[in-house]
């Protein structure tokens, strides 16, 4: 199991390196071509089409990878399923344009839910036998499927931006990539789909759950651009979105090689309590030793990042990317859905959504309509609530673990403190900093300000945890790992120096 996790990690992250490096650099590209404008009316509309999807969504993969012994009629039952499913998605999506523009006063939504009502048509089409990969634990395909449909979404929008500079470029970019998908899923993996609903309800049994939950879990983490729209200007809701976009990457960057094998790593586990309970909490020790850096460090350096990245143009993103990055951080410290997936507590997951949406949009709610009146204005209003609402969730989320796999909060609260205490203060230290030096004109000076901040960053933080580790007593725990895999690193490279 540990090797499988090893080589399936190792390809996960190449995949994911790969993609997060194509959207970085189609974020920068398309950001000095288009305006804020077109983003948040991009966002908008992605916003809708993305509650809708959820709320059809069937989530059939899933139910196929936990499965013990899935058969042909299953693949075919969920194909036909995701047909009819996308068919009348497209008409929902496409059919409401005319209510969005109106409710937004924007007739320009009415074509782009059209053509995000076409790419949802087209996602229906995806072979289901591509979870075989997942099954399995390979995912050395998936370089191919995830990295030719990020590379086809980035050159159609590129393209249409360059030549015309227009919003229609992010929107053939989705529809592009959607097309691309398809056809890589059938490369991937030989499937002859035929008609045939005799298994659904062997898979809607464990998926409704998923379903029910997914649509809350959607509209609420979706509701951002909605409710943004309807009190600011559609560049602010650009802004934020571009702002998410760019504090999303680099945290997946690092998260998502681990994040993609933890559910069919626990679904393997799912009757062995003890050496489930022993592989989530080495996955959140280790999760917490590598978010806590990025995330607290990409807030630290907001302000050089934003403007090496995206230029000037987008300064008023800097404090965006600074809340929403630490948030991201605290919503990544409990692994609780490929848990609940994998021991089939998938009920729970459908109340946890539900929870995490009567929290969160009150207080961002809240935010938006009281900020101008604490005086931190609409959008720090909300920011503010989005990140007390991350941080009240997680902690519920992290009693709802303690259910499942009899871990209590104190035993959770162990992998993360120390990377947590670390974090905050390299994040002080280098923010403060920043603030108090001249920023630099020149791009060389730009650069070399923004690499010296990251390389002292890492340097604190690595002597801060190792600290804390040491008054800690050295616990045989993420830190342990981290110092075995150090040493057999430097152990290689000095033998390789005294071969050579």
């Amino acid at each position: 199991m540990k090797s499988f996790l090893i080589i399936g990690a190792a390809w996960v992250g190449i995949s994911r390196v790969l993609v997060n490096s194509i959207g970085f650099i189609s974020t920068i590209i398309l950001a000095r071509l288009l305006l804020p404008e077109d983003f948040g009316l991009i966002a908008i509309a992605s916003a809708i089409s993305a509650v809708f999807a959820s709320v059809s969504e069937l989530s059939l993969s899933e139910a196929l990878i936990q499965h013990e012994d899935p058969d042909e009629d299953h693949y075919h039952t969920a194909f036909t399923m995701n047909v009819i499913r996308a068919t009348f998605l497209a008409i929902l999506i496409a059919g409401s344009g005319w209510i969005v523009a109106y409710f937004y006063d924007d007739q320009r939504l009415v074509g782009v839910m059209a053509g995000l009502g076409f790419a949802n048509f087209i996602s229906g089409f995806v072979n289901p036998r591509i979870v075989l990969l997942e099954r399995q634990l390979q995912f050395k395909q998936w370089v191919y499927l995830s990295g030719g449909e990020k590379i086809a979404g980035f050159v159609a929008s590129a393209l249409i931006a360059f030549i015309y500079q227009s919003y229609w470029a992010l929107v053939v970019g989705v529809v592009a990539s959607q097309i691309v998908k398809v056809v890589t899923t059938f490369a991937l993996v030989r499937f002859r789909p035929r008609s045939s609903l005799r298994r659904f309800r062997d898979l809607l049994s464990f998926s409704i759950w998923l379903t029910l939950g997914q649509a809350v879990q959607s509209f609420t983490w979706r509701a951002d651009p909605l409710l943004l729209g309807a009190y600011l200007s559609t560049s602010t809701v650009g802004t934020y979105n571009v702002g998410y976009r760019l504090s999303s990457l680099a945290i997946n960057e690092v998260l998502e090689p681990v994040n993609a094998l933890l559910f069919p790593a626990f679904s393997r586990l799912q009757t062995e309590r003890e050496r489930l309970r022993a592989a989530y909490v080495r996955t959140q020790g280790l999760l917490a030793l590598l978010s806590f850096p990025v995330g607290f460090g990409l807030a630290a350096v907001a302000a050089p990042t934003v403007l090496l990245v995206l230029g000037e143009q987008w300064r008023s993103a800097i404090p965006i990317v600074q809340f929403l990055a630490v948030a991201a951080v605290i919503q990544r410290q409990v692994q609780l859905s490929p848990l609940a997936m994998a021991t089939a507590n998938t009920k729970q997951m459908f109340g946890r959504d539900v929870r995490a949406l009567i929290i969160r949009l009150p207080l961002m709610f809240g935010g938006l309509a009281f900020g101008p009146a604490l005086g931190v204005g609409s959008l720090f209003g909300a920011l503010i609530g989005h990140t007390l609402s991350s941080l009240l969730n997680a902690l519920l989320n992290m009693q709802l673990v303690a259910k499942i796999i009899d871990l209590s909060l104190m035993q959770q609260m162990k992998q993360i403190w120390r990377p947590a205490v670390a974090g905050t203060v390299m994040a002080v230290c280098v923010a403060g900093t920043l603030a108090h030096l001249p920023e630099p004109s020149e791009l060389t000076g730009q650069i070399a300000m923004l690499i010296g901040a990251v390389a002292a960053g890492g340097a604190l933080y690595v002597a801060l945890v190792a600290l804390l580790w040491l008054v800690s007593g050295r616990p045989a725990e993420a830190e342990t790992e981290a110092v075995g895999t150090a040493r057999k690193v430097l152990d290689r490279l000095r033998s390789r120096g005294a071969s050579a």
